[in-house]
């Protein structure tokens, strides 16, 4: 986390800590990265009465998110358990995005039915942009392409 994301966690923490006990007020956080957040919320007890964890979903609920996402959206795929195969470990908001950008695909391609071609083109951009971010972030400045980094998603492109 950078020096201004921690210093407004911290001042938003403060805030928390300072309301009255009479507050009807309820936070609901959420993260990708709670490893950063429990020293955090560790130091101060009483802070968070609650914490849920929610895991990554499994093949059936990425198979009704992916579903779910594309619903009023013509999709015609040959065999759906090989996107939702190719998917394992990805979150619902990366099976959203995937969903986003395949109707790109689709839409620029002039085509009004979501094709594997469009989910595999989605895929394939997904993934290339994980590489471009983490060489925006320095993770490969000396030229070389940026080694892999572990993003907690499938390395999802085909052989």
């Amino acid at each position: 986390m950078g020096t201004n994301a921690t210093a407004l966690l911290f001042e938003l923490l403060n805030e928390i800590d300072g309301m009255g006990g009479d507050a009807d007020v309820i936070f609901v956080m959420t993260t990708n990265r709670a490893e950063l957040l429990e020293p955090a919320l560790a130091s101060r007890p009483g802070r968070v009465d609650q914490a849920v964890d929610f895991p990554l979903p499994d093949p059936e609920s990425r198979a009704r998110l992916l579903q779910l996402f594309w619903e009023g959206i013509e999709v015609e795929l040959p065999d759906p358990s090989r996107l939702v195969e190719s998917t394992e470990g990805a979150s619902p908001a990366f099976l959203r995005e995937l969903v986003r950008k395949a109707g790109l695909f689709a839409t620029v391609a002039g085509e009004r039915t979501l094709s594997e071609r469009h989910f595999d083109q989605a895929l394939g951009e997904l993934e290339e942009g994980g590489r471009l971010t983490r060489s925006i972030l320095g993770a490969g400045t000396d030229g070389a392409p940026a080694p892999p980094v572990p993003t907690g998603f499938p390395d999802l492109r085909r052989p």
